[in-house]
């Protein structure tokens, strides 16, 4: 999935990888692909949402007072855009929970 040459998809690829990460336990490597998400600049401009979803995991995964206020202000930003759910709707986005394969 990597290297396709359309840039509009590193993003998903990005995120997914973090998803499969999570799902094999590998929290580092989890963290890993989300921070890499976060780099790119067309996930910031052109996707907000999704990247207050790779936040919200992030904050997920790292826990704590940090990974808290991760998860809020990202819940905050979705639930200004009309989410009624967000750590539902994140799932879409980050699925898998850290060990579930």
């Amino acid at each position: 999935m990597e290297g396709l040459p359309l840039v509009c998809f590193e993003r998903h690829v990005k995120l997914l990888w973090a998803a499969v990460e999570t799902c094999r336990a590998n929290r580092d490597g989890a963290l890993s692909w989300l921070e890499a998400s976060l780099q790119v600049p067309a996930l910031v401009r052109q996707a907000p949402v999704v990247c207050a979803y790779a936040q919200r995991r992030k904050g997920e995964l790292i826990g704590g007072a940090e990974g808290l206020a991760l998860v809020e202000q990202a819940d905050a930003y979705v639930r200004s855009r009309g989410v009624k759910n967000p750590a539902c709707t994140a799932r879409l986005y980050g699925p898998g929970e850290l060990g579930s394969v």
